[in-house]
C-alpha cells in the first residue's frame, strides 16, 4: 500500500516562524520512511499550501493511504473543529482515498522531556543559583476553550512533581488570563529571585516574540530578579519521533476506529465548533494569533 504522511500545521504570520516549522517537516522527512508532506491550516500560500490543497496533491500522486498527524499541542478549537473539518472535506474530494488523522498530542513524556532540556539549557545559560529561589514560568498560547487551558496547567504540575524547582507556574500569551506579566508577578511574590521563562511553542511566531518582548519589560519591573527566556521547542528529535510514533500507531489502526479526530467531532460539536470558531478568529484577524 502506498501510504504518505501528513503534517497539519497551524500556521504563522511571522516568515521566521512558517519557516521554523518547515524545519520539523524536512526533520520529519529525514527520519521517515515514507513521503511526507505538510499544509497550513491558515497563513498558507509561499512557504507550504493550505491542508486543503496538500491533500489534494497527495491523492493525485497516486498515494492509497494517508496518515495526517496535527502538529498541535493541545485539543483546542484547531484541534476540535477546524482540522476535523479538513478531514471530513478531504475524504469528500477523495472517496477512494484511505484518510486516517491522528489526535493532537496532548501530554505527552517526549514533550515534558523537552520542556525539561530546555529548563537546564536556560539554567546553565544564567549559572548557578539555589533552587528555592528559582521559579519556572510556562507561557502557553492560550485559547477560549477551557479544557486546552486546562490540559497546559496539568503539563505545569507535572514538571513541578518531576523536578526540584521551588514553583512552577503557568500563563499565556493570547485569549486568557493569567498573562505573562501576572504571572511573573505571581513568581516574585512567591520568593523568586529568579524566573525562567520557558515557553510551550513548537516554532516561533508573533506570540513567541512577544514573550520575550514581555519578560524583558519585567525586567525592568523588577530590577531584582533576573528573568531569563528560554527556547521554544524547534524541531527536537523527541518531538520527531512523537510526530512519526502518531503516524505509525495510524497505520497499524484498525479502520473501524479512523473516526476519532473527524466525523465524530464534527457531528457531535457542530453548534458549539460554528460559536467557537467565530470568537477565535475574531482574536485572529485582530493580530492576536501566531
Amino acid at each position: 500500500m502506498s501510504d504518505v504522511i501528513l503534517l497539519m500545521g497551524h500556521g504563522s504570520a511571522d516568515r521566521e516562524g512558517a519557516e521554523e516549522f518547515v524545519q520539523v517537516v524536512e526533520a520529519v522527512r529525514a527520519e521517515s520512511e515514507l513521503p511526507v508532506e505538510a499544509g497550513f491550516l491558515e497563513f498558507f500560500g509561499p512557504v507550504l499550501p493550505s491542508i486543503g490543497e496538500a491533500m489534494d496533491a497527495v491523492a493525485a500522486s497516486g498515494a492509497e493511504r494517508v496518515l495526517a498527524v496535527p502538529v498541535l499541542l493541545f485539543y483546542a478549537g484547531h484541534a476540535k473543529y477546524d482540522m476535523p473539518g479538513q478531514i471530513v472535506a478531504g475524504r469528500e474530494r477523495h472517496p477512494r482515498l484511505d484518510l486516517r488523522a491522528a489526535p493532537p498530542f496532548g501530554t505527552q513524556e517526549p514533550l515534558l522531556e523537552i520542556i525539561e532540556q530546555r529548563i537546564r539549557e536556560l539554567e546553565e545559560r544564567l549559572g548557578s543559583t539555589a533552587r528555592e529561589e528559582t521559579a519556572v514560568l510556562l507561557v502557553g498560547r492560550g485559547t477560549s476553550d477551557p479544557e486546552a487551558n486546562a490540559d497546559f496547567y496539568k503539563i505545569g504540575r507535572l514538571i513541578w512533581e518531576r523536578n526540584e524547582c521551588a514553583a512552577v507556574e503557568c500563563c499565556f500569551i493570547a485569549m486568557t488570563q493569567p498573562g505573562v506579566p501576572e504571572g511573573i508577578e505571581r513568581c516574585v511574590r512567591l520568593g523568586a529571585r529568579r524566573v525562567l521563562v520557558v515557553p510551550y511553542f513548537i516554532n516561533t511566531g508573533v506570540l513567541v516574540k512577544r514573550i520575550e518582548q514581555k519578560a524583558l519589560a519585567a525586567r525592568e519591573q523588577y530590577p531584582g530578579v533576573e528573568i531569563g527566556v528560554g527556547e521554544h521547542f524547534h524541531a527536537h528529535p523527541k518531538l520527531v519521533r512523537l510526530i512519526l510514533d502518531r503516524a505509525r500507531a495510524l497505520a497499524e489502526q484498525a479502520e473501524d476506529a479512523l473516526d476519532m479526530l473527524s466525523e465524530r467531532t464534527c457531528l457531535y460539536r457542530c453548534a458549539a465548533a460554528s460559536r467557537h470558531h467565530h470568537h477565535e478568529h475574531e482574536h485572529v484577524h485582530a493580530g492576536v494569533e501566531g
